[in-house]
């Protein structure tokens, strides 16, 4: 049976309204990750001594890594709804890496802000 116009819509405005919110929470750039300024964590390993990049790592909400799956296809992403191990074509292949699939926020190199020259300057 096809489907008709007014489903296909409907449809289309589902995708269109999750997009939307995707976008005010994905992180910009091309990784499931950010890097956010932590002064508390950073002061504790400046007085450690050793070399450190400051702040810390926020993943996308939407990704999740599998543990109960091999390391290099343990990936999946909720917004996409499909994984490093889902079969039939729908698989994606770095998500267990933490590089993005979606294209949401990926903007460019000069849009990522997870440099840790930036996170220092945010600090």
């Amino acid at each position: 049976m096809p489907i008709t116009p007014r489903i296909a819509a409907e449809r289309q405005a589902r995708h269109d309204a999750r997009m939307a919110q995707a976008a005010t929470v994905v992180p910009h750039g091309h990784y499931c990750y950010t890097r956010v300024a932590d002064p508390e964590r950073d002061a504790e390993r400046r007085a450690s001594g050793r070399p450190f990049i400051p702040g810390r790592y926020v993943p996308c909400p939407y990704l999740k890594i599998r543990p109960d799956r091999p390391e290099h296809r343990s990936g999946y992403c909720r917004l996409l709804k499909r994984g490093d191990y889902t079969d039939g074509g729908r698989n994606t292949n770095l998500l267990w890496d933490g590089c993005k699939e979606c294209d949401v926020n990926t903007g460019g190199d000069d849009d990522d802000p997870t440099s840790p020259e930036e996170v220092a300057q945010a600090a």
